[in-house]
């Protein structure tokens, strides 16, 4: 039996906040294209704190104790940009209600029978940056859920064997200790992992099936819940750059960073979709920002909190702008390191809960539609959630997010007679035809011009199957109504 912790009657809230001042004294520096190597150290002058980012050109980490140097270098024609490396930290408080463990209808457990199995389909990478993941706990280890640099794995031990500029990064990376360790000593990240994970499976159980989702741990908060934005943005560009289709991203401030925007542009560039907390300071993101959740990057999903029914926790942050959906973030149960038989759990409350839950939803639909790009999957996510009346004006959607209408909308796309990736969304917004591709030059190239003709064909074609996908659960769900009057 699963052993779950609680504080008392209650769970641990997360709160995700980034200081006001850089970190030491430290900037990220972006130098522009010629200057590369040793010329950068070069620019940036005396500095004991140079430290280039890895396998990125471009872009250093700096420390600097004195203003004129930093106005310097940033009148210096060999730089783009220099900006503050904002601290960011995870601070948890509890909550003053008792609630039950979140159980909205989300129809996740419907997905699952519907869903290909591993041997049909694969699997699908998410990236965790985050605090780590304890990868002994039996969720992980059992189910054959983490990651694994197979290059790496058979190699030989110190040698970078398959020269992605990280050595012995068998199931991920730690910038913290700047290692392969990717060690968990907060909690944070393994009880993320955990609720990507619940999106494919039941995490509850004594006996784990082989995971649809590979999690590729990516460590930047350190044990006391804090990391650099530098250590962040090199994660995310070592997760597209290692084969992951998804990132969950529990974690922000009110600090805006060219660099880590930067970041999120070229994800999206590669086809890599990103879910970011919206924050949990109860307040309204179109009003006061909040990143990187709020960063309209076509692959970008922010993510409010609610209930289990379906009521905006208090906590969450909302904003019907800024914010794309919502998911139960409320006493959510989940993964955590420890030597409880079967391993430990623990329930936690969040936009950081709620958020990895859409990204195990996006993983699940990246593997019954390989082709969909990032605003494909977010287009349909938005579309696909349930209309809730209270969350009308909390979020771009005003819906909660329904798994199974999301998996069987995009087991529809990969049917469809294309050769393509097909949809777009605009930042702001989504649309039911697939939406507009302004501000991304890439997506509008990939999506396919049709007639008239062919765009009543296709609907025709995907109202079919999509009927053809719900009409067994429609009558499983009737029959059980009908047995119910019955009994009654």
């Amino acid at each position: 039996m699963k052993k779950i912790f609680t504080s008392g009657v209650a769970a641990f809230l997360f709160s995700v906040t980034a200081a006001a001042a850089a970190s030491q004294g430290e900037y990220i520096v972006k130098f522009k294209s010629h200057v590369a190597g040793a010329r950068m150290q070069t620019v940036a002058g005396k500095t004991a704190g140079f430290k280039a980012f890895r396998a990125r050109a471009g872009f250093a980490r700096i420390r600097y104790n004195s203003a004129n140097a930093i106005q310097e270098l940033m009148a210096n024609p060999d730089v783009e940009y220099v900006e503050p490396n904002f601290t960011v930290i995870i601070d948890p408080e509890e909550p003053v209600e008792e609630v039950a463990s979140a159980a909205a209808p989300t129809q996740v457990d419907e997905s699952w029978p519907v869903e290909k199995s591993v041997e049909e389909a694969g699997t699908v990478t998410v990236a965790v940056i985050d605090s780590g993941v304890d990868l002994s706990h039996p969720l992980f280890s059992q189910s054959q859920g983490i990651w694994e640099n197979l290059k790496e794995k058979s190699g030989r031990a110190g040698v970078d064997d398959d020269k992605n500029g990280y050595v012995d990064d068998i199931n991920g990376w730690n910038f913290v200790s700047d290692s392969g360790a990717v060690i968990d000593d907060n909690s944070h990240g393994t009880h993320v992992a955990g609720i990507v994970m619940s999106a494919g499976q039941n995490i509850l159980t004594d006996n784990y099936e082989r995971s649809k989702i590979k999690i590729m741990p990516l460590r930047f908060l350190n044990a006391n819940g804090s990391g650099a934005t530098s250590d962040a943005i090199q994660a995310i560009y070592y997760a597209v750059d290692n084969g992951a289709s998804v990132i969950n991203n529990s974690w922000g401030g009110s600090n805006y960073s060219n660099a880590l925007r930067e970041a999120y542009e070229y994800a999206n560039s590669k086809g890599v979709l990103i879910v970011s907390a919206a924050g949990n300071y109860a307040s309204n993101n179109d009003e006061f920002d909040m990143y990187p959740a709020n960063y309209q990057t076509l692959n970008n999903i922010s993510v409010m909190a609610t209930y289990n029914d379906d009521v905006k926790a208090g906590f969450s942050n909302y904003g019907q702008k800024k914010v794309s959906v919502a998911a139960p973030g409320v006493a959510v149960t989940s993964s955590v390191p420890g030597t409880c038989d079967g391993g430990c759990y623990k329930r936690m409350s969040g936009t950081s809960m709620a958020a990895p839950f859409v990204a195990g939803v996006a993983a699940m639909m990246k593997r019954e539609s390989p082709k969909s790009l990032p605003p494909a999957i977010k287009n349909i996510i938005l579309e696909q959630a349930d209309k809730v009346a209270g969350l009308k004006e909390m979020s771009v959607s005003g819906a909660r997010i329904n798994v199974l209408k999301a998996v069987l909308r995009a087991q529809a796309e990969s049917y469809l007679d294309s050769e393509e990736p097909t949809g777009t969304v605009t930042p702001n917004s989504y649309s039911k035809s697939g939406g507009s591709g302004a501000g991304c030059g890439l997506v509008a190239a990939a999506s396919k011009t049709l007639t008239r003709k062919e765009k009543q064909n296709k609907n025709i074609n995907t109202f079919l199957l999509l009927a053809v996908l719900l009409l067994p659960l429609y009558l499983a769900s009737a029959l059980k109504n009908h047995r119910a009057v019955i009994r009654s």
